[in-house]
This record gives structure tokens, sequence and C-alpha cells, in this order.
């Protein structure tokens, strides 16, 4: 059973109210300030998974690109000099998408012509196979990277398709895209 007690602390409570309101007597009365307004401005929600930065072009020689890599350069411009080409992720703008890597034959340097000529039959050869449709019926267009003279002496015979939307940078991969149009980048 629990005692209660009484008494004790009632009677020094009722002592300690009597000395407060005896220091507080001297106080003197503040008015009341006015009302105060906050405006609060709602954020916009935030988004539960970040959005990444698009991610930077990868430097990468032409002797390491594969089917399906996608590209910023500048479709069917000669080899840079430094053999290299910026692969990107295909779910980021690209002007480009490597679709086949055909090899040329032969000792002594064909010349332009016969290189681009060869290139041409290659690259148009192997078109349907990876867009899903013949290059005649398609919105989209390939060309080619090829070896210039130094490059061919220098044991180079690689030849780098890219599919390109003319209409601008795309979005997505146009492997077996048939005659649906490739996304636009925007």
């Amino acid at each position: 059973m629990m005692a209660r007690r009484t008494g004790g602390v009632g009677i020094a409570a009722l002592a300690l109210s009597a000395a407060l309101a005896g220091a507080l007597s001297g106080c003197v009365a503040r008015p009341t300030p006015p009302p105060v307004t906050v405006t609060v401005t709602a954020r916009p929600p935030v988004a539960a998974t970040p959005t990444p930065s698009p991610p930077a072009g990868v430097p990468t020689p032409f002797s390491s690109v594969v089917i399906g890599d996608c590209l910023t350069d500048i479709a069917g411009s000669q080899q840079p000099e430094a053999g290299n080409v910026m692969v990107v992720p295909c779910s980021t703008a690209h002007t480009s998408e490597v679709y086949a890597l055909p090899m040329l034959t032969g000792s002594g340097y064909p010349g332009d012509e016969a290189i681009s000529a060869s290139a041409s039959d290659q690259c148009g050869s192997a078109f349907t196979g990876y867009v899903g449709v013949g290059y005649e019926t398609s919105d989209l267009d390939y060309s080619f990277y090829t070896p210039d003279a130094t490059a061919w002496s220098a044991g180079v015979r690689l030849v780098t398709c890219v599919v390109f939307y003319p209409q601008g940078e795309t979005v997505g991969s146009v492997r077996g895209i048939g005659t649906t149009p490739p996304q636009l980048a925007g």
C-alpha cells in the first residue's frame, strides 16, 4: 500500500509562491509585442532518387571500341590524330552508334577512294543486321571512320561503321529499331 504524504509539501509550495510574488512585485509589465507574420514558401518535393549528372565522354582508341558503343564525335569524320573517339553511355545524348567493325585487306595503301568504296560496301551490308531494316527504308543514315595512309602503314585496317540520325543527337540505342524513329536528345 502506498502512503501519501500530506502537509509538508503543501506548506513549502505555499511559502515558495509567496516569496516569488514578493520578488516579482517590483517588475514592470512589458507591452505585448504585435503579432509576427511568417510567410512560408513551399519547396518543391525532393526526388527520391537524385538525377545523376550526364557522364562525360571517355576518350577511347578506335582499336578498343565495340559494336554498340555510342559516340559523341561527328559521324564520318577522319579518325582523329590521336586515334580516339569519345564513348558515352547510349542512355545519354550521342551523335552515332558503332554497328560494325569490318577489316580491310591488302598490303599497300589503296588510296582514299578505294578505302571509302570498300568501307561503304561493308558498312552498307551490315546495316540491316543491326538496325533491323534496310538502309533504303530507314530514317537513319550511316557513315564510317577509315584508316588514313599513316595508320595504314602502321598496320591499321579497321573500319568503324556508325549509324546516326540526320535530325540530330539521339538518346538510346538504335539496335533493332527498324522503322521506329529514334528518340531525339533534348
